[in-house]
């Protein structure tokens, strides 16, 4: 029971600047001036003065006729203090650098150090003024703001005492609530849409296809003939030149110039003529041309043959007032996407000329090239359906490659066009195609088959979405992520792999089976099934490949991924009801997944050749420097050598596992592994990251880290800390590290060491830049949907808890409009304006989102 507050009389109170200022404040949340008065008796001054925030939440969760019939003080009973932040939200400068996320319920209150005129106000729209009032000892001060009713991205700015101004904005996101939230997306021909409108159209938005078997086709949304690519991994088609597995792509075309000429005039098809741009099911262009009484509007659309190393061009005249010709100039390349093209001294202007052919395949003109002469490489053929092609060479010196600049890198390439087809349009003809192949059977392009080639990929992605959970049928957020993560989903021989990110890696053990998770609860699951098969293969004494290049799969710096694996085959296990997966044989031995598994847990307890062991005095898990995912090395940004938190989390789950299925009991050990976990990593408020060690030191004498990292929200999921801990983890992490979208991997206030502060921006040169910033303050993806996932968890996936978490997803759909359209980029920097960084389409952030996103609606659903 609290003490009684001892206040003075009504009508002292009432006459103080106190009492003024909360009064007006009340009166903006709505109330009337007689309950507002009647609200504020000496009592509830009292509570306002002593704990704010509990005061707004007693406002904000009764009504006034309560209130006043009750009494303030009784109903503070009613609400600790977990509760009563959930009504407010107090900024202070510690968040001068991020875009605070606010709830659109929630009083805004702003802690300075100064008196102070706070003005708020929506981007691109003029600001409110609300005054601050000292605390009892004058030394700070606060500024109480109404809940912000719609939705969206804020300014807050200061006028200080006397006439000086705050020479800085600072941001506010204004979340939706959960009634209201709207997933935004537009459906063509039974599928999501993704639609963008010039205006809306930024510098770095592109949209990326794939083809099941690693190739890529990533282009810009809106660039100009003056800019048409940002980067070297941009392309019209970059392929995989390998039939049965991953490797390094291959540029083959970097882009295209594509002009309309009507009337004797040229008009460019680029962003100063779209109308429209549109995602899914295919990637299509609308251009629109009004001069005079010209009135011209033409589609484009692109496409991967799924399957195949060819990405198909199609353009439909719409409407035109006159006579058109199009004309499709490529740019052309060859070489691997990690390099660039110099011409120069080089001798490849005369190489790539003589490498050059017109040729006629089927009834169709054709280019073909092979510049390089490739050996057992069938070269590019691009295959006109019925336009007329013209060699003319040119080539394109030195073009800038602005994503490579930010990155320290060359940033400049040449591209090669052997010359350019002209089509004569009219609006009675069907579409006219391009298809750039570097399939052998060239002539399957020239006919009608690629009619049926777009058919067949509109029925496949189809297919997918009808695989979702019923439940999710009508939901095009939920069908937007799983088409997403199919571009992922590759062939590996005869099972499957996920490329962890595009435009330029291949497939990672960690990534995969972190992204496996997505995948099974998208109910893919013979897809599913595919991948543990695939990835139990390459086990080996207890460990998994990190990398994997090709065949190659020596690289086993990972201390994860054969954790992961098994937390996965564990969500198989629970989706399908089934535990027969475990007596699946992978290989020739004989061997199945349950021997891989106790492989794994067995060789951890001895030791690993690559140095992971079991810590015979806590049975936690000691890690060499870079094996988990906060991997950068050379230098190493985040070593964490020791006895990472995470790994911990992951090793009790495979304990457990492990005794649940009969595997193997390990019952004693798991109890072990739990009760010198929560002895040792328990922080007060939050988890230590690390316990710093050497390999031959137990985690009892080691060094705690004490830095603020994501990586503890594990212990939540996975039930190792749980009740008012669980919560603490939970509101340190929102505090400290989450920005809309993505949480920083290290919060400003804290560092494992001085030589790993905090840094906000991922950019410049990558040894002496990126790699120090990559795990110590940069936004990731992937991690925001699993703080969203352990949120829900420690409130018991409650209804409130399921609402609230609904309305994070809000900075998704901005997300899925901008960056890689369609998808979630890897990472952006930690301070405002986030700007989002490294793959503009990472596997490991949509499946998390889509995960938790399926768990959500279906929690809701089920407590409707």
């Amino acid at each position: 029971m609290k003490k009684k507050l001892i206040a003075d009389s009504q009508e002292q109170i009432e006459n103080t600047p106190f009492y003024r200022w909360i009064h007006t404040a009340i009166l903006c949340k709505g109330l009337d001036q007689l309950n507002a008065s009647a609200i504020l008796n000496t009592e509830a001054l009292a509570l306002a003065r002593q704990d704010l925030q509990l005061f707004l939440a007693i406002i904000s969760k009764y009504n006034a006729d309560t209130i006043i019939k009750t009494g303030i003080i009784c109903l503070s009973e009613n609400i600790n203090k977990s509760e009563a932040k959930k009504y407010s939200h107090i900024w202070s400068f510690d968040e001068k650098n991020k875009e605070s996320m606010i709830a659109v319920t929630q009083w805004l209150i702003i802690k300075t150090s100064e008196n102070n005129l706070s003005f708020v106000g929506k981007h691109g729209e003029s600001g409110t003024g609300y005054q601050s009032m000292p605390d009892d000892n004058g030394k700070e001060y606060y500024t109480v703001i109404p809940p912000l009713k719609d939705p969206g991205h804020y300014w807050l700015t200061f006028k200080w005492s006397g006439t000086k101004w705050e020479g800085n904005d600072y941001h506010i996101r204004v979340l939706p609530d959960y009634r209201s939230f709207k997933q935004s997306l537009y459906t063509d021909k039974g599928l999501p849409c993704h639609r963008l409108y010039p205006h809306e159209v930024q510098d770095f938005d592109e949209v990326a296809l794939t083809n099941g078997r690693g190739a890529l086709c990533n282009i810009p949304v809106g660039r100009t003939d003056n800019n048409p690519i940002n980067s070297k991994y941009n392309g019209i088609l970059l392929i995989n030149n390998h039939p049965e597995y991953p490797i390094d792509r291959d540029v083959l075309v970097s882009f295209s110039t594509d002009k309309i000429i009507a009337d004797n005039k040229v008009y460019d098809l680029n962003k100063s003529t779209l109308k429209q741009f549109e995602r899914y099911p295919t990637a299509r262009w609308i251009y629109q041309i009004n001069e005079g009484t010209t009135h011209i509007e033409i589609e484009k659309t692109l496409q991967m043959h799924y399957g195949k190393n060819t990405t198909i061009a199609s353009y439909k005249l719409l409407s035109a007032s006159i006579p058109i010709q199009l004309i499709v100039r490529p740019a052309l390349e060859q070489r691997s996407y990690h390099g660039e093209t110099k011409a120069g001294s080089t001798g490849l202007e005369k190489k790539y000329f003589d490498g050059t052919k017109l040729v006629t395949v089927g009834q169709s003109q054709s280019f073909h090239f092979n510049g390089e002469n490739w050996q057992d490489f069938p070269g590019l053929t691009i295959v006109s359906s019925d336009g007329t092609c013209i060699q003319e060479p040119y080539w394109h010196y030195n073009v800038f490659h602005p994503t490579e600049a930010a990155r320290g890198q060359l940033c400049s390439g040449d591209k090669y066009s052997p010359g350019y087809i002209v089509f004569q349009c009219d609006q009675s003809k069907p579409a006219h195609h391009i298809a750039y192949t570097c399939e052998k059977d060239a002539r399957f392009y020239s006919g009608k088959n690629i009619e049926t080639v777009l058919a067949n990929e509109q029925q496949r992605l189809e297919g997918i979405v009808k695989k979702l959970d019923p439940k999710l049928k009508n939901d095009s957020l939920a069908q937007s992520l799983v088409i997403a993560l199919d571009q992922f989903i590759t062939k590996r021989e005869e099972h499957k792999t996920v490329i962890a990110g595009y435009p330029w890696f291949i497939d990672w053990g960690r990534d995969t089976l972190l992204v496996l998770r997505g995948i099974i609860e998208a109910e893919l699951l013979e897809t599913s099934e595919d991948i543990i098969k695939e990835f139990a293969k390459f086990e080996e004494n207890g460990t998994l490949p990190n990398i994997i290049h090709g065949k190659n799969a020596e690289n086993r710096d990972t201390v994860d991924a054969q954790l992961v694996f098994a937390i996965a085959v564990n969500d198989y296990i629970k989706k399908t009801g089934n535990s027969s997966i475990l007596e699946e044989v992978i290989d020739g031995k004989g061997r199945n997944i349950k021997d891989v598994i106790k492989s794994i847990a067995a060789n951890y307890i001895a030791g690993t050749e690559n140095g992971i062991h079991m810590d015979r005095e806590t049975g936690l898990i000691w890690s060499p420097t870079h094996f988990t995912w906060m991997d950068t090395n050379h230098p190493a940004g985040t070593p964490r050598e020791g006895y990472p938190v995470e790994i911990q989390v992951f090793w009790y789950h495979l304990l457990t596992f492990m005794t649940d299925q009969g595997i193997h009991d390990y019952t004693d050990l798991a109890t072990k592994v739990k009760n010198n976990f929560q002895e040792l990593y328990w922080n007060g408020t939050y988890l230590y990251d690390n316990i710093e060690a050497t390999n031959d030191t137990s985690a009892l004498n080691g060094k705690k880290d004490s830095a603020i990292r994501p990586n503890m929200l594990f212990a939540v999921l996975f039930g190792l800390i749980a009740g008012k801990k669980a919560e603490s983890v939970i509101t340190v992490t929102r505090e400290q590290l989450i920005i809309p979208g993505f949480i920083r991997s290290l919060s400003e206030n804290t560092c494992s060491t001085p030589d790993f502060p905090y840094q906000g921006r991922y950019e410049g040169g990558e040894d002496e830049k990126r790699k120090l910033a990559y795990h110590n303050g940069t936004g990731w993806s992937w991690l925001y949907y699993t703080w969203i996932d352990a949120m829900i968890e420690s409130k018991g996936m409650s209804k409130e808890a399921l609402e609230d978490a609904h309305t994070y997803f809000e900075p998704l759909r901005e997300q899925l409009n901008h960056g890689g359209i369609g998808s979630i980029a890897e990472v952006c920097d930690g301070d405002y304006p986030h700007t989002e960084r490294g793959c503009n389409m990472q596997a490991w952030g949509i499946s998390e989102a889509l995960r938790v996103y399926i768990k959500i609606s279906k929690g809701l659903s089920t407590q409707c």
